[in-house]
Order: C-alpha cells, then structure tokens, then sequence
C-alpha cells in the first residue's frame, strides 16, 4: 500500500512540476501578432490549425500532463504558427509584387498613350502639311493656266496688230480680216 501511495503521489508531484515550454510561448507571441495583422483574413486556414495546436499545448500544460508530451505538443504548435506567419508573409509579398507589377503596367499604358497621342500629333501635322502642299499645288495650277491663258491671249492680239494670224489660235467668230498694214513711209 505504501508503494501505491508513493507511485500516486510521484504522480501527483509530476503533473503539479510540469512547465510551460519555452516553445509554447513563442508560439503564442507569433500568433498573437499574427492576429494583430489581422492575418486571419488572409490565411484563415493556417489561423485555424495554429489556434487549435495552442489549445491543445496549453490544455496539455494547464492539466499537467507530462513534461515530454508538453514539449512535443509546443513543438507543434512553434511549427504550426511559423507555418501561419510564412505563409502570411508569402501572401503579403505577392500582394507587393502584385502592386508593382499593377504600378508597372499602368506606366507602361500612360507611356503607349503619351506614344500614341504624339504619333496621331505627327500623324495631323503630316495631314495639315499635305493639306497645305495641295493647296499650292492647286494655286500653281491655276496661275499657270492663267498665266498660259492670258499669253494666248497676248500673242493673239499682236497677231491680231501685226496683221499675222496666229495659226494656233482660231479665227474669231465673224471678223473681218485687216488689210495688211502701209509699210511705205510717205512724207
């Protein structure tokens, strides 16, 4: 009877010396600052499993199981919030990479509109010039055609005074010829 009374008590005095583990503390450090980052938002599953190893370790402390089954069920728990706050930060980098790679896009869209918008520029100016070219084009034409018109016209009336026709140009319509011009000089 007393070798059962000295077993229980042993007992007894091991559940009563179990310590929290260090592991479990830090455990509980990372998650709670997990949850200050509000990372439930964002890894929801892995808050979950870290949550549930805490409860279980400090379960395991609070009713003294044993020192070993203490330290191995922190250990768990260290593993699982390091697990939670690798994957937070994985997601928050993305999301980093994600705004820079946004950031990189809309510069590289500004930048094709600014190209676009100064070839459409280059794109009207060429347009104005041709523009303006024809418009000469056209005014050269019509000074030529005027100008072809009226030397037509003047060589018609010097042939028309010095009573040679000009056998480019028609007769005009009922005109009666001239009789050639008196070239003798009388005094």
């Amino acid at each position: 009877m007393l070798l059962a009374i000295a077993v229980t008590a042993a007992a007894i005095v091991a559940c009563a010396s179990t310590q929290k583990p260090a592991a479990l503390t830090q455990a509980e450090s990372i998650y709670s600052s997990l949850q200050s980052a509000r990372a439930d938002q964002r890894v929801e599953g892995d808050m979950i499993r870290t949550r549930a190893t805490l409860d279980t370790a400090q379960t395991a402390v609070a009713q003294g199981q044993t020192q070993e089954y203490a330290d191995g069920i922190a250990a768990i728990a260290l593993r699982t919030a390091q697990t939670a706050e690798a994957h937070f930060a994985r997601v928050l980098a993305l999301q980093g990479a994600d705004s820079l790679q946004k950031l990189r896009l809309s510069r590289q869209l500004a930048l094709s509109q600014a190209r676009q918008a100064v070839l459409e520029a280059r794109q009207a100016a060429l347009e104005r010039q041709a523009a303006a070219a024809n418009a000469r084009a056209d005014s050269l034409r019509r000074a030529a055609a005027l100008a072809a018109a009226a030397a037509t016209a003047d060589s018609a009336a010097r042939a028309a005074d010095s009573g040679v026709q000009d056998t480019a140009a028609p007769p005009m319509g009922d005109s009666v010829p001239r009789p050639p011009a008196d070239t003798s000089r009388r005094p």
